[in-house]
């Protein structure tokens, strides 16, 4: 189904194209539901949020680009447990957002709270937690 519909492909030009049509302080969301439509948006996001894009091996710049978007979500947001119990469809949904900016702006600032995104309650996502065996690494040091 997605190779016939060409759906990977289709993603892509969508987010080019909403990256045209949105202005400064606009906001991209998109909420992906398999790991090759993630994927696809996060190194989008992350290209549009660096400098150059040269290449490593091209020792000086020659690419021109400039950072268009500022990530809001510094990691994935996920369902909560309480939400997939609701509706087990959202289980593999991922959200990912970034800020569109102008080309002169700085992009230093530190990645917002996405809970800024849902209001104050959070709304029904949240931040995935790690492995346990990984917490347990974790807490030793």
């Amino acid at each position: 189904r997605i190779a016939v519909n060409e759906e990977l492909r289709n993603l892509e030009s969508a987010l080019e194209q909403a990256l045209e049509l949105v202005g400064p302080g606009g906001r991209i969301v998109v909420i992906s539901y398999h790991s090759l439509e993630d994927r696809i948006v996060k190194r989008f996001m992350q290209r549009e949020a660096r400098g150059c894009i040269c290449p490593p091996e091209v020792p000086v710049c020659i690419c021109g680009h400039k950072p268009s978007l500022r990530i809001i979500t510094r990691n994935v947001v996920i369902p909560s447990d309480s939400e997939i119990k609701r509706n087990p469809r959202s289980r593999s949904a991922k959200l990912r957002a970034a800020e569109s900016i102008s080309p002169d702006e700085e992009t230093t600032e530190p990645f917002a709270d996405p809970m800024l995104l849902m209001g104050n309650d959070g709304g029904a996502w949240r931040r995935p937690s790690l492995p346990k065996k990984i917490k347990h690494i974790y807490s030793l040091t």
